[in-house]
């Protein structure tokens, strides 16, 4: 395992919450933590209007994708947020 800690925030679409946590966990954290998201059920795109809000904070979105978990990913995280 890497020494740098690796977080996981999911939500169903990953294409809201867990990407907007991510997104923000990434701007306070900078290069010390991984982060990672995923969704349970993901969607087929980032919600716009959570794109749109995180951008008002300097924290840009809007070229993720959403993507599914996986076995391989969960094992990989030292923190999985739900």
């Amino acid at each position: 395992m890497s020494s740098t800690p690796r977080v996981l925030f999911i939500c169903v679409k990953n294409g809201g919450k867990s990407q907007m946590a991510a997104g923000l966990m990434t701007k306070v954290s900078g290069d010390s933590v991984d982060v990672q998201s995923a969704g349970t059920a993901p969607g087929s795109a980032i919600n716009a209007l959570s794109a749109q809000s995180l951008l008002e904070v300097g924290v840009d979105i809007s070229a993720n994708t959403p993507r599914a978990i996986d076995p391989d990913l969960l094992a990989q995280m030292d923190v999985v947020v739900t």
